[in-house]
């Protein structure tokens, strides 16, 4: 059972979504060195009675960094985060 709002409208959004979620993320520190991470997510959707395609986005976490900001560490707290909001599974993923 969801425990907020937010997480209502993630379930929804994994299950509203015709494929997979992507997302776009971005880092920063405040002017007293505090970091943060957002992650913004963009899905694909079909309108209602339609064949139409629309594009959504939203954001889905503004997170307080903590600790380290190696690339391990911001990936743990990125994947922490979608299986938080129990979407992990319709993630897009590159490998390189």
């Amino acid at each position: 059972m969801p425990s907020s709002s937010c997480e209502a409208f993630l379930i929804s959004l994994s299950q509203a979504a015709e494929g997979r979620i992507s997302f776009t993320m971005d880092m920063w520190s405040d002017q007293n060195r505090h970091s943060y991470l957002a992650i913004t997510a963009h899905w694909i959707v079909t309108l209602k009675g339609t064949t139409v395609l629309q594009l959504k986005t939203a954001l889905i976490a503004f997170h307080h960094l903590y600790g380290r900001h190696d690339g391990k560490s911001i990936a743990q707290t990125v994947l922490a985060l979608l299986d938080r909001a129990r979407i992990t599974v319709k993630v897009n993923a590159f490998l390189l």
